[in-house]
């Protein structure tokens, strides 16, 4: 073989030999070990492949695409073309096995107690979330197997519509009780009530002989919180509050007539009582007139006569059907209850605080009005102005009346207040002071 003849056949097998070499540098796949952060679209963009045909040649989920630090990914040739997706069921292998899924559970719980991720677990159960229902079965070991190429978001869109849905539903069930216990309930027989200062719905309801429930459920209360000027309406009321107090401004009046018809009997008896009197002396002096006594001279004496005049007779106190208990005293020593009942025995025991003591004795058949008179009980009403000083609120004060000059009277009186609580203290004033004098 000339020199010729071997160059040729040297440069054609150099010249096979480059092109086999590059035919396998152009069907061989390239291994990547994946690091943290890379994702199947990283590797697609670096090596220049299409993301389909990692996914294919490595088995990788087309819809988690997850792939997982320190796993070996295939990088196939630009030359090869990604082979159509198909539906596949899902291979259990040998080493795959079921979890049921308890109350409590959840992926990541799961994914620890079985060493694997939650990605995995997803992948491997075909998942769409991570919700999971007491009793499902879950494959916790095998390999996930790649499913057709589906969009992710419309599964999860549909999925989120229903719990949107249902929670007016929840909350208006909620709700429709507070509506219906909240709706006022008016009976046909019912009076309108404005409260107060003072009042409450227990004092309104014994007004009116109802219960403080029916009250809030007339006006749909839900607590029992009244303010002042606040109308209320009251069903079916077996009192009237109205009526009873007309009732006691009707005995009032009618107590206060029968004292003064007492006293006007007492003044007629007494103007008669004088009357007969008058007219007695008056016969009494014409007899001792006509008496004639002989001298020792005999002639006529007639002896001095001396006329008596009637005294005035004391105008009677009324004392029509007194009830009064003068044995002791009830009252506390050192108040002013105390001291007038220690001076004024005829004063009733257990007439209550100072201010209470007018009405109590008008109860009890005794004169009260408004003039002052010795041996009398002056009333003063809790924080009246007594001579420079204040008779304490709620309670009132008393005292006894010692004697009347013109418009102003002295009393005498006991009480905490003074440097001697058990009296006697005396001072002058205004008659006009005291709300009441309540006579013997």
């Amino acid at each position: 073989m000339n020199h010729s003849t071997k160059s040729l056949l040297v440069g054609t097998v150099g010249a096979a030999s480059l092109f086999l070499a590059g035919t396998a540098s152009a069907s061989a796949n390239t291994t990547h070990t994946v690091a943290n952060h890379d994702t199947v679209w990283d590797l697609s963009e670096k090596y220049g492949v299409s993301v389909q045909s990692i996914e294919q040649l490595n088995h990788i989920s087309s819809n988690s695409h997850l792939i997982f630090p320190g796993d070996d990914v295939q990088i196939p040739s630009k030359n090869a073309k990604a082979q159509p997706a198909k539906a596949s069921t899902p291979k259990q292998t040998a080493n795959t096995s079921t979890y049921t899924v308890k109350a409590g559970d959840s992926l990541w719980t799961i994914a620890q107690a079985h060493k694997t991720s939650v990605d995995k677990l997803l992948a491997l159960n075909n998942l769409k979330s991570s919700d999971l229902q007491p009793g499902q079965s879950l494959k916790v070991v095998g390999t996930a197997v790649a499913q057709p190429s589906k969009p992710v978001a419309q599964p999860q869109q549909a999925e989120a519509k229903p719990e949107v849905q249902a929670q007016p539903k929840q909350q208006e069930v909620k709700q429709q009780p507070q509506q219906k216990s909240a709706q006022p309930q008016v009976a046909a027989n019912h009076v309108d009530h404005s409260v107060v200062s003072g009042e409450s719905l227990f004092t309104i309801a014994n007004k009116y002989g109802v219960s403080v429930d029916s009250i809030r459920q007339a006006n749909g209360l839900q607590n029992a919180a009244v303010s002042i000027g606040q109308s209320l309406i009251i069903n079916n009321p077996t009192k009237d509050p109205n009526a009873a107090k007309k009732q006691a401004s009707n005995q009032e009046a009618k107590e206060d007539n029968n004292t003064q018809q007492v006293a006007q009997a007492n003044t007629n008896n007494d103007q008669k009582a004088h009357a007969q009197t008058q007219a007695q002396n008056s016969q009494s002096n014409s007899n001792n007139n006509n008496s004639v006594r002989t001298s020792n001279n005999g002639s006529n004496y007639q002896a001095p006569v001396q006329n008596k005049q009637a005294q005035p007779k004391a105008q009677a106190q009324p004392q029509a059907k007194k009830s009064v208990n003068s044995a002791g005293n009830t009252y506390a020593m050192g108040q002013c209850t105390w001291y007038v009942k220690n001076v004024a025995s005829w004063a009733g025991n257990n007439w209550g605080n100072g201010q209470d003591w007018a009405n109590s004795a008008r109860q009890a058949g005794f004169r009260v009005d408004n003039t002052p008179s010795a041996g009398s009980i002056a009333v003063y009403a809790g924080g009246a102005n007594v001579g420079g000083w204040t008779a304490a609120p709620g309670y009132g004060h008393v005292a006894y009346v010692e004697s009347v000059n013109g418009g102003s009277v002295t009393i005498s009186q006991g009480g905490e207040g003074f440097s001697n609580p058990t009296g006697p203290n005396t001072q002058s004033l205004s008659a006009g002071s005291a709300t009441a004098y309540i006579h013997p």
